[in-house]
C-alpha cells in the first residue's frame, strides 16, 4: 500500500505524533467512527481550502472597490496580493500523482503469473489489476490512481520486487499477494488517493512570507498548523489499521498460508538487500570505471551464501525494531503477535535456516521462467541509467584514495606521519578495503595522539561500521568538542547502530540529548556573539595592574580617543567571562586603518594584552543608549584623550 510520505516540518511532525495515541485508541475501540473522522477531516480540509480561496478573492475584490471609491491607489497592492494568494491556493489543488515506475510484465511474458493474479483478485473481490510492474526493491504494493486526476476510472497497478520473487516460494508469494489484494478489495487504495492528494495540496501551499499576500499571511499559517498535524497522524494510523486488516484478510482467505513466515522472510529479505547485496555491488566501483553489466543476476547466487549467523543477526534486528508513531507500517513483532505467531528471533532463525534462506523452488523460476534472465537484464539497465554518474564519481574517489595512500606510504619512508596524515591513511584504507582493514591504523593514530578528537572520532566511526559497540564510547568522548556538522554525523552513526540492534528508545534518547546540547550551544553562541543596546553591562572585575597594562597598550593606537573595558553577563556560560573593549575613534577615522595590510581590528588584536575572550566594539553615534550604559559604569573608562 502506498501512503503519502512525511515531509512535514519537524515541529509539525512532533505535534502529529502527540495525536497518534488517542487516534490509535479510537481506531481499536470504534473502527467505523475512526474512519468517519478521517473522511470528515479530509472533507474539512478541502472545505477550508475553498473557504480560504473565497476569502482571498473577496478581500481582493473589496480592496479594488475601496480603491476606486476613495481613490487610494495603494489599496491596489493589497488587492493584487490577495488575488495572488487566491490563485496560489487554486494551483495547490492541482495535484499530479505520477504513475508508478517499473518494468512491465506482460501476459505473454508470464502467463502463469497473470493467471494467479487474476485468480486471487477474483477470489478476494478485489478490482482487476490493469498492469504488473517489476521493481528492484524487496517490496510489493498495489497502487491506485484516478485516470482523470480527481474522478473516473481508477487504474490499479501491482508492483512486485524481484528480490521477493527470488527469496519467496510460490506459496509464500501467493500469500503476499493475498495481503496486497486485501488492501485493494477493502478500498484502501481509494482512501490513500484522497489522503495523498490532500497532503500534497496542503504541503505545496505558499507558506513562505515573501510568497504570500496579506490575506494569506492572515489565514494560511494557522490553518496549516491545525490541519496538517492531524492529517499526518490520521494517515499514519489509518495505514497501520489497513495493514492489520490486510493480514487478517489474507489468513481468512487462505488458512494454510504461512503468513507469519512470509512477513519474516520479507523483512529479512529487505535487510539482505540493504546489508549484503547493494554493498557488494557498489564494491565494484573500486576497480570498474563503468557500471557492471551484471547486477540482478548476482542476487540469487549471493543469497545462497547467507549463513545462519547472518540470518540470526538480521532476524533479531527485524524483530527488535519498533515502529515510530508516524510510520506507515507496524513493526514486525507487532504484526506477528496480531496473527498469534512467535516473536522469538532464535526460533525464526532455526525455522528459516532449516527451510533455507533461498527456497528450493522460487516464485521467480515458477512465474517468470525463461524470461527471468531478460527481466534481470532490464532491471540492471534501468538501475545503470539512474546510477552511472554516482558510480563514476565513486570510481574517481577510489582512484584519488589510491593515489593519496601511495603518497602517504612514500612519505612514511622518509619521516613519521603526523596525526592528520595517519588518520588520512586509515580513511583511505577504509575506503578501499573496508573498516576492518583500517581499524589497526586508526588505533595506532589514537594511541600516538590520545588527545586528538579527530583520531578518537574516526576510530569510533570505524568501530560502529564494524558493528562494535566500543565505537560509541570513542565518539561520545569527543562529540561535544567537534564542529556541529561532525556532531550531526556522529549522532546519525550512533543512532543507526542502536536501531540496527533494536534499541530504538536509546537512539531517540541519545538524539534528543544531542539536540538539546546543540540548542544550548546555539543559544550560548547567540548570547556571546550579539551585543545590543538592550544588553546589561557590568564591571570587568580585573585588578588595577592588569587594567593599567591594557590601558597603556591601547593608548599606543593614535586613532583612539576614548577606551572602555567592561563585561557582558553571560548566564548561559558563567564560567567563561565575556570581556568587551569599546573604542571611540577620532573623527573621520575609516576602516581599514592607514597601516598597509592591517585593519583596525588587526591593530587592536595585535596588542595581545587582553583576557581569554575579549570582543572589540567600535563606538559611533548609532548606539547612544549602549554608550550611555557603558559610561555609567564607574571603572569602565581606560582613558580619554
Amino acid at each position: 500500500m502506498v501512503v503519502p510520505s512525511c515531509r512535514c516540518h519537524s515541529v509539525v511532525a512532533g505535534e502529529a505524533a502527540a495525536f497518534v495515541p488517542a487516534m490509535e485508541a479510537l481506531a481499536s475501540r470504534n473502527p467505523r467512527r475512526f474512519r468517519f473522522r478521517v473522511a470528515l477531516h479530509l472533507v474539512l480540509g478541502y472545505a477550508m481550502f475553498l473557504s480560504a480561496t473565497f476569502l482571498a478573492l473577496l478581500i481582493s475584490l473589496l480592496a479594488v472597490i475601496a480603491a476606486l471609491a476613495s481613490r487610494m491607489i495603494w489599496l491596489i497592492g493589497a488587492a493584487l496580493g490577495s488575488l495572488a494568494s487566491g490563485i496560489a491556493l487554486l494551483q495547490s489543488l492541482n495535484v499530479h500523482i505520477p504513475p508508478p515506475k517499473g518494468i512491465p510484465i506482460l501476459c505473454e511474458d508470464a502467463p502463469q503469473l497473470h493467471a494467479v493474479v487474476d485468480q486471487l483478485a477474483a477470489g478476494t473481490n478485489a478490482p482487476r489489476i490493469d498492469s504488473i510492474l517489476l521493481i528492484p526493491e524487496a517490496n510489493a504494493s498495489i497502487t491506485s490512481r484516478y485516470v482523470n486526476g480527481l474522478y473516473g476510472k481508477a487504474c490499479t497497478t501491482l508492483r512486485i520486487g524481484l528480490p521477493l520473487l527470488q527469496l519467496l516460494s510460490p506459496a509464500g508469494f501467493r500469500t503476499l499477494l493475498l495481503h496486497e489484494f486485501a488492501h485493494s478489495s477493502g478500498g484502501h487504495g481509494h482512501a490513500t488517493i484522497w489522503t495523498a492528494r490532500a497532503w500534497e495540496s496542503w504541503t505545496q501551499l505558499p507558506l513562505i512570507e515573501e510568497e504570500m499576500g496579506f490575506s494569506a499571511r492572515l489565514v494560511l499559517p494557522p490553518l496549516f498548523r491545525w490541519f496538517v498535524p492531524k492529517l499526518t497522524a490520521y494517515s499514519a494510523v489509518l495505514s497501520r489499521v489497513h495493514e492489520f486488516a490486510a493480514d487478517r484478510h489474507a489468513l481468512k482467505h487462505s488458512r494454510d498460508a504461512n503468513l507469519d513466515e512470509t512477513l519474516v522472510r520479507t523483512e529479512v529479505g529487505s535487510q539482505f538487500m540493504e546489508r549484503r547485496f547493494w554493498p557488494e555491488i557498489w564494491k565494484g566501483a573500486r576497480d570498474l570505471p563503468r557500471t557492471p553489466a551484471e547486477v540482478f543476476s548476482r542476487l540469487l547466487p549471493m543469497a545462497k551464501t547467507v549463513s545462519n549467523e547472518d540470518l540470526r543477526l538480521w532476524t533479531t534486528s527485524a524483530l527488535q525494531r519498533k515502529s515510530g508513531p508516524l510510520d506507515s507500517h507496524p513493526d514486525l513483532s507487532t504484526r506477528l503477535t496480531a496473527v498469534e505467531s512467535t516473536v522469538d528471533p532464535q526460533e525464526w532463525t532455526d525455522t528459516i535456516g532449516s527451510l533455507g534462506f533461498v527456497p528450493t523452488s522460487t516464485a521467480a523460476s515458477e512465474y517468470l521462467g525463461r524470461e527471468l534472465t531478460r527481466f534481470e537484464k532490464g532491471l540492471t539497465e534501468q538501475w545503470a541509467r539512474g546510477s552511472f554518474l554516482i558510480w563514476e564519481d565513486h570510481f574517481k574517489r577510489f582512484e584519488h584514495n589510491r593515489e593519496m595512500l601511495q603518497q602517504l606510504k612514500d612519505r612514511e619512508n622518509s619521516r613519521a606521519l603526523n596525526c592528520e596524515e595517519m588518520i588520512q591513511r586509515a580513511l583511505c584504507i577504509c575506503s578501499l578495503d573496508g573498516p576492518a582493514a583500517s581499524e589497526p591504523f586508526l588505533r595506532s593514530a589514537q594511541a600516538a595522539y590520545p588527545n586528538s578528537p579527530e583520531a578518537a572520532f574516526s576510530l569510533g566511526r570505524c568501530l560502529l561500521a564494524e558493528d562494535k559497540e566500543e565505537g560509541i564510547a570513542y565518539m561520545e568522548r569527543v562529540i561535544s568538542l567537534v564542529a556541529s556538522h561532525i556532531r550531526y554525523e556522529g549522532t546519525v552513526e550512533i543512532c543507526k547502530y542502536l536501531r540496527r540492534h533494536g534499541r530504538d528508545e536509546e537512539a531517540i534518547a541519545f538524539s534528543n540529548r544531542v539536540a538539546r546540547e546543540d540548542e544550548m550551544q546555539q543559544r550560548i553562541a547567540i548570547e556571546r556573539g550579539n551585543i545590543s543596546p538592550s544588553d546589561l553591562v557590568i564591571s570587568h572585575g580585573l585588578d588595577a595592574l592588569r587594567i593599567e597594562r591594557i590601558s597603556n597598550m591601547v593608548q599606543t593606537l593614535d586613532w583612539v580617543l576614548e577606551a572602555y573595558f567592561f563585561r557582558k553577563p553571560t548566564p548561559l556560560s558563567p564560567d567563561q567571562p565575556l570581556y568587551l573593549l569599546a573604542l571611540k575613534p577620532r573623527r573621520g577615522f575609516m576602516i581599514p586603518a592607514f597601516h598597509p595590510g592591517m585593519t583596525a581590528y588587526d591593530q587592536v588584536a595585535a596588542l595581545n594584552c587582553y583576557p581569554s575572550e575579549t570582543r572589540f566594539l567600535l563606538l559611533d553615534r548609532s548606539e547612544p543608549l549602549l554608550v550611555k550604559k557603558i559610561r555609567k559604569l564607574p571603572d569602565s573608562l581606560l582613558f580619554k584623550r
